[in-house]
């Protein structure tokens, strides 16, 4: 990019900040608006509820098998063109949603959002680790967690709200305004760049990568709700694994050519900072899995009122992350990484004491101290290993770093699920034979395998703790 177009950004860096933040929340919004809908829109299009879950099981899928190739349509049409592209596919899938006559429609629609999903995140990221001063890059990036943040925040009160007034075509309609803004400051702010179409499109790498997540995550679905005995699950895995071995050998053959250079792994700033970011974001996930089962199961809440109650700790996560970053500004990565970690131990601890009786007022207290500090964790866990990285590989490490993030999720995700499932069954057994009645059983087993899933989420959150203290330096990172 020249001198005019660096110049141009730095005195649209309010625009841009904007633009980061749109991308986030219209990425978050895609999931959180959908968390209390599945029944309401099971009922409306005839459906089960397992099928019905395959609208956020495909929008993860299609997503995750995407991401590892923006860096790549970054590199060959240029940032700006490949971010206006993914927002208008975007759009116009969030629109044929509304169109949808049944769910497999609906579903095929999802799918196509999930790969403007999986291209908008790196891709904006990019934005802040090409073209922001490095003394701004925290501060950028807490804006775009912020506005990923209020996804789980405002999307099942909106969702809630939608359902009960304007009908279920507003829940895929309300990205559409946000994505239209974030078009318009794109085409008018990111500058034009050089691309590199003399090189061929590498059908076959991508098809390799597209193809082995794709096993690998569905069949980690799959056992999240049929368990692992079946063989087709394990040859799934095993092909999805060999597919992805022969993409990374290939990738690291091509070198300057490659789809993904995984040369980048050689940073260990970077390396530590894509594990770490895994981990935090399959401990958010996860805490917006279970905890609306909780309230549902074990408090007998409605969806909309469980909606309400989450509402708060993620608000104040949102709230939290822009002075996350301002605060990284000053002290070191390791020093707020530490802390925050600390912080949202702790409040995993909190969440395992849970009963049916506690109060409305200390489920929420205690689980805005989970979220205040994954807000402080979350930004030092990104630029910790992004900003590591030298300006032309940015679209390079988002990209690597959404795509495994997405595969951690998706992989705790159905771990979880058949963890929890598994517990259940053995629970509400028991509780059957000592001669609890059916509801009452329900209710208690919600509340002993809940406790015992955030002590397992404490357990992972320690040892991205303790990889902090044992891989960085106690000075200014």
């Amino acid at each position: 990019m020249n001198q005019q177009g660096e110049e141009k950004l730095l005195q649209n860096s309010g625009k841009i900040m904007w633009i980061v933040f749109l991308s986030g929340l219209v990425s978050a919004l895609n999931t959180g608006t959908l968390y209390i809908a599945y029944l309401d829109l099971a009922e409306h299009f005839h459906s089960d509820l397992s099928t019905t879950q395959w609208l956020t099981i495909m929008y993860s899928l299609t997503s995750a098998m995407i991401t590892p190739v923006a860096g790549y349509f970054s590199k060959r049409y240029s940032l700006r063109k490949a971010l206006i592209t993914a927002l208008i596919i975007m759009i116009v899938a969030s629109a044929c949603c509304t169109l949808a006559v049944n769910m497999q429609m609906l579903i095929g629609c999802r799918a196509i959002q999930g790969i403007a999903g999986g291209l908008m995140m790196p891709l904006s990221l990019a934005i802040i680790y090409q073209w922001i001063p490095k003394e701004k890059q925290g501060r950028f990036l807490s804006i775009s967690l912020m506005g990923m943040s209020m996804g789980p925040a405002i999307g099942p009160t909106l969702s809630g709200l939608f359902l009960a007034t304007v009908g279920w075509q507003a829940i895929f309609l309300c990205n559409v305004p946000i994505t239209l803004v974030d078009l318009y400051l794109v085409y008018r702010i990111i500058p034009k760049e050089n691309s590199c179409k003399d090189d061929l499109l590498d059908y076959k790498s991508i098809l390799t990568v597209f193809c082995g997540t794709m096993f690998i995550l569905l069949s980690f679905y799959q056992a999240g709700k049929t368990g692992w005995q079946r063989p087709t699950l394990w040859l799934g895995l095993i092909l999805g694994c060999v597919l992805l071995y022969v993409f990374v050998r290939g990738q690291l053959k091509a070198q300057e050519k490659a789809l993904l250079d995984f040369r980048i792994f050689r940073n260990q700033k970077f390396t530590v900072s894509v594990i770490l970011s895994a981990i935090l974001y399959a401990n958010i996930t996860l805490g917006a899995f279970l905890l609306p089962v909780f309230l549902e199961s074990a408090m007998g809440m409605e969806p909309l009122p469980a909606g309400m109650v989450l509402f708060f700790p993620a608000l104040c996560m949102a709230l939290a992350t822009p002075v996350a970053g301002r605060v990284y500004e000053k002290l070191s990565a390791r020093t707020q990484l530490i802390g925050g970690l600390n912080v949202m131990i702790l409040g995993n601890v909190l969440v395992t004491t849970f009963k049916q009786d506690t109060a409305l007022w200390m489920i929420v207290m205690f689980l805005c101290v989970r979220y205040i500090g994954a807000a402080f964790a979350n930004v030092p866990s990104l630029d910790y290993g992004l900003g590591a990285l030298p300006k032309n590989k940015a679209s390079e490490g988002t990209a690597m770093n959404n795509w495994i993030k997405s595969m951690a999720i998706s992989m705790s995700l159905s771990i979880f699920t058949a963890i929890y499932a598994l517990e259940e069954r053995q629970h509400i057994a028991e509780l059957l034979r000592q001669g609890i009645v059916q509801s009452a059983a329900v209710a208690q087993t919600a509340v002993i395998v809940n406790s015992h899933l955030f002590w397992l989420q404490a357990g992972t959150l320690l040892l991205g703790l303790l990889l902090i203290v044992a891989t960085t330096e106690k000075k200014k990172a």
